[in-house]
């Protein structure tokens, strides 16, 4: 598989190849710079692919990864992939908010309990549907003796009633939406947090992490948005200027 996708790259122009990996999560516009530069693709012409690619997907987790994250919880297959993405934002977000991301914090790990719920209400509905499978056959049992009829009749009434009273029951405690609506404000602080933690080219941070973070614990997307990309434009000179070096990177000047 690898050898493949080795092999379709090697197909491509550089430029096209650069773009491609800025925008994959957890390479992004980091491995993307030194790519480019051993291609031996000009600084400017590096640095205008990578912060394109990295910066693309943004908008799209902003506006939305929460919904994409909620309705992927709702299958088994996907529980362990979510509870990883928001546990991920949960671990980072308090070098981008601070004290500030206690309160959300609380509902994040509110919404992997939810999870836990939701898989005992799969598992009390399935019981559910057992316990109506055994009473069609007790329907039919009483049907086939004549002497039990109106006996039988009232079990199986009272048998419907507590079903109904148990299918209530489920739909009740059915949980709600794990994320929380209440928005946050922008302040300079977490502005700045956040663009720094973006452009920092460390172990965990970036646009799609900085994005994740900012669209799960509810920050104002016009200005989370901005603050990334400005992260993003700062990351790409962080990066140029440790692939080019200094001389390289101002070659343009001379």
């Amino acid at each position: 598989m690898t050898e493949a996708i080795l092999d379709f790259l090697k197909n491509l122009p550089e430029e096209l190849i650069v773009f491609l990996i800025s925008i994959l999560p957890i390479i992004e516009l980091r491995g993307a710079v030194p790519i480019g530069a051993i291609f031996g693709l000009p600084f400017y012409t590096n640095y205008a692919l990578s912060v394109l690619g990295n910066i693309l997907p943004i908008p799209f987790i902003l506006l939305f990864i929460p919904k994409i994250l909620d309705f992927l919880a709702r299958f088994k297959i996907f529980r362990p992939m979510v509870e990883w993405l928001r546990k991920k934002a949960n671990k980072h977000s308090s070098k981008v908010l601070g004290d500030e991301a206690r309160p959300s914090t609380e509902s994040i790990e509110a919404s992997a309990a939810a999870d836990s719920t939701a898989e005992a209400i799969d598992a009390t509905a399935e019981a559910q549907a057992v316990t109506e499978k055994a009473q069609a056959v007790t329907a039919e049992a009483v049907d086939a003796v004549a002497e039990a009829v109106e006996t039988s009749v009232e079990a199986v009434d009272t048998v419907g009633e507590e079903s109904e009273t148990t299918a209530d029951t489920v739909e009740a405690s059915t949980p709600s939406a794990p994320r929380t609506k209440q928005k946050r404000k922008m302040s300079k602080a977490i502005f700045i947090a956040l663009l720094l933690f973006v452009a920092l080219p460390a172990p965990g941070t970036g646009g799609w992490t900085g994005a994740l973070i900012a669209s799960l614990f509810d920050l104002p997307k016009k200005w989370s948005f901005l603050s990334i990309f400005l992260g993003v434009l700062l990351c790409g000179v962080i990066m140029c200027l440790a692939s080019y070096g200094v001389l390289g990177f101002l070659s343009f000047l001379l």
